[in-house]
């Protein structure tokens, strides 16, 4: 029992991430389902090809894509403010919170590309199941997020690395 409490302090970091990745996924699905729910189906907004027509219907009426976008956003602000106080331990206030925020977001507005061309080609493109290629797609991001996050944004300054 002992070693497994040492493995988990070891790891905590890590292990913190995974949970928190794992509640962001769920903010995440939930969203891009709640959206949906208010929202229409893009395949029958594009029934006649892309025209002006069709997209502002997309742009009125929602879809795969809307729904993404309104995921995203509820998933990354959580996100944020999760990995700032529970995986990193971030005290950073000031200056400090403000680089922290831009670059999480920065990182998360690459990752939100991939995500996007994702999700367009398979689920928009391809016609394969909507739930499914979020899920492969989530898992790529949560690694991608995690380095990002760890070398980027919520890194130790140097002297308070050296001091520790």
């Amino acid at each position: 029992m002992k070693k497994i409490f040492e493995l988990l302090k070891k790891y905590r970091e890590p292990i913190m991430y995974i949970i928190v990745g794992g509640l962001t996924t769920v903010v995440s699905f939930a969203t891009q389902f709640f959206a949906h729910l208010i929202g229409a189906d893009t395949k029958a907004i594009f029934a006649d090809g892309i025209t002006l027509a069709s997209i502002q219907a997309l742009m009125n009426e929602g879809s795969t894509m809307l729904a993404t976008v309104i995921s995203w956003i509820c998933s990354v602000t959580f996100a944020f403010f999760a990995n700032k106080i529970l995986v990193f331990e971030s005290k950073e206030k000031g200056k400090g919170f403000l680089r922290e925020f831009i670059s999480f977001y920065a990182a998360r507005i690459f990752t939100f590309g991939v995500e996007l061309l994702s999700m367009f080609i398979f689920v928009e493109l391809l016609l394969f199941n909507e739930m499914a290629i979020k899920l492969g797609v989530q898992i790529m991001i949560l690694i991608l997020n995690y380095v990002f996050s760890k070398l980027l944004v919520f890194r130790k300054k140097k002297e308070n690395a050296e001091n520790e």
